[in-house]
């Protein structure tokens, strides 16, 4: 089994960065269990934790939201609700990182950690919305560590402050693993050195954050299956399909994929333009990505059954 999987890291890498790009669904790694079956059309809950990219404006007190967000639409979370009609249940929070103790921002509050304890304090067992949810019916989806690699100290041994927030997240999985998780959703972090947050250059080095810190949580989610292998785990690879939508920037009818649309004069249309800000994905792309991922989570439910 290790080998196996192995090999298919290094097939990925392959086909990622050697031949061309291609969909995140054709480049993410999956980690499946022979005695938990994974079947897409069981799953009626979606418990979403992260940062901008994934925040619905949650009320924490009710789980309600408002959908407030960045994408200047719907964000994936609230595609891939619409087109898999889910409840969902996101805990995702403007301007988090995993822990403010290894990656400070003084003018933001909640963290994975925050996050993570408002979902023991309302939805495991016993509590307000502990009944509403269990193994089989639940996908847990973390897409967080963008803000860590933006914000992070460049002068202060990054790759040991990645390893360390990584080992945090994955510490709170296990405890979402321990309160009854067992299908489990990543998704890795997206290419900012294209993003307008570097249209100058100046940023090119989050090239090589973000392919570290993805290497991380490869390896964490193997280890993590290791551990349980009675849980299903999925990295979609969102790296990978933005580079894909920004490679074939025509294709998917958008007029500019460099520049960020609400800096831009005369009001244009966003639906023109895949960036809705310096770093953020407008409403079209993170339709083209909930579809992407649909589609994998569909395709994983047929070859298990």
């Amino acid at each position: 089994m290790d080998y196996l999987l192995y090999i298919t890291f290094i097939f990925v890498l392959i086909i990622k960065y050697v031949i061309a790009s291609v969909k995140g669904q054709d480049t993410s790694i999956l980690f499946l269990s022979n005695t938990t079956i994974f079947n897409y059309n069981d799953i009626t809950e979606l418990v979403v934790f992260g940062d901008s990219f994934s925040s619905v404006d949650t009320n924490y007190k009710d789980m309600s939201y408002t959908g407030e967000n960045r994408s200047g639409g719907k964000n994936w979370p609230l595609q891939l609700k619409d087109m898999h009609n889910v409840t969902l249940w996101d805990f995702a929070a403007r301007g988090a990182v995993v822990d403010f103790k290894i990656v400070p921002r003084d003018n933001f509050k909640i963290d994975m950690l925050y996050e993570y304890q408002k979902f023991l304090d309302i939805m495991t067992e016993g509590k307000q919305y502990g009944d509403r949810w269990n193994s089989t019916s639940s996908l847990f989806a973390i897409w967080i560590g963008t803000n860590d690699i933006l914000n992070v100290n460049r002068w202060k041994r990054v790759n040991r402050k990645f390893d360390k927030a990584n080992k945090v997240l994955f510490n709170l999985v296990e405890g979402m693993y321990y309160e009854g998780a067992r299908n489990f959703l990543f998704l890795n972090i997206p290419p900012m050195e294209r993003s307008p947050y570097n249209k100058r250059g100046n940023r090119n080095y989050l090239k090589n954050y973000i392919t570290y810190f993805n290497k991380v949580i490869y390896n964490y989610s193997e280890n993590l299956f290791k551990n349980h292998p009675d849980i299903n785990l999925f990295i979609y690879d969102t790296n990978g399909q933005y580079n894909y939508i920004l490679d074939r920037c025509n294709q998917y009818k958008y007029t500019d994929c460099k520049n960020a649309w609400n800096k831009m004069k005369g009001n244009p249309n966003i639906k023109k333009f895949f960036w809705s800000d310096f770093t953020h994905m407008s409403y079209r792309g993170n339709a083209y990505m909930a579809k992407d991922i649909e589609e994998l989570l569909y395709s994983i439910s047929r070859n298990q059954n």
